[in-house]
């Protein structure tokens, strides 16, 4: 084996012996967060900046990211009998899109009017556009998809 590949098959071992943690740090200070607007009540989507949930978004993705092993992404282990126990941090990834898609979806069916859900789509496309300037794909896509979820069909 040749020496790059040497080295990766060791990392890998480390990790799954629990001996190596990759952990990465912000270089910066964070940019101060938004403030919704309405702090009286129970704020709704749109009393917070589509930024401040784009970057909320992407601080669990990448929590979920960094959580990835490599032995994970080999032979569609997440499609595996034993998926669990061999793709669990896949899975996460996985569930997290499914319950933003679903997010998204529900909140857009569950307004009372279709100018109050055009407001709702409008907002969830410019959450999804400062997901993309985050370079945050897996947090866009269900932003730009919630079609591809029958629960977004209105029913009047």
């Amino acid at each position: 084996m040749d020496k790059p590949g040497q080295a990766l098959k060791r990392t890998i071992q480390r990790q799954r012996e629990g001996g190596e943690t990759v952990e990465r740090r912000m270089m910066s200070k964070p940019p101060a967060p938004y403030l919704p607007s309405n702090l009286t009540g129970t704020p709704t989507l749109m009393d917070y900046h589509p930024e401040e949930i784009a970057r909320q978004l992407t601080l669990i993705e990448q929590k979920l990211f960094l959580q990835l092993k490599p032995w994970e992404l080999l032979n569609q282990s997440w499609t595996a009998a034993d998926k669990e126990k061999a793709a669990p941090n896949i899975l996460a990834i996985l569930q997290r899109e499914t319950r933003t898609r679903l997010w998204v979806g529900t909140d857009v069916v569950k307004q009372p009017t279709i100018e109050a859900a055009a407001q709702h789509i409008t907002q969830w496309i410019k959450i999804a556009e400062k997901c993309l300037n985050l370079n945050n794909f897996s947090s866009m896509v269900p932003h730009h998809c919630p079609h591809a979820n029958r629960p977004t069909l209105f029913s009047n």
